[in-house]
């Protein structure tokens, strides 16, 4: 994903104090999100996941977001 390091926008309470910043940090992650052709988003970070799924939802976009832990569930759930 281009910029998959990049700051998703939330940052800790950076969302509260700016805004609209947050929101357009949010939607440039969301369009390179969509860019990749991903299904899902998967960060350690629950601020992130909220940031990110609001972001995606906002822009009318199907993927979702998740916590890592959850794929590596699903992959122990495939094995057995």
């Amino acid at each position: 994903m281009h910029k998959a390091n990049a700051c998703c926008g939330l940052g800790g309470t950076f969302s509260v104090h700016h805004y609209q910043t947050s929101r357009r940090l949010g939607a440039i992650k969301a369009s390179a999100i969509a860019e990749s052709g991903a299904e899902m988003v998967a960060t350690a970070c629950p601020g992130c996941i909220m940031q990110l799924q609001d972001s995606l939802d906002q822009a009318g976009l199907p993927q979702r977001t998740g916590h890592v832990l959850e794929l590596v569930g699903a992959a122990l759930a495939k094995r057995e």
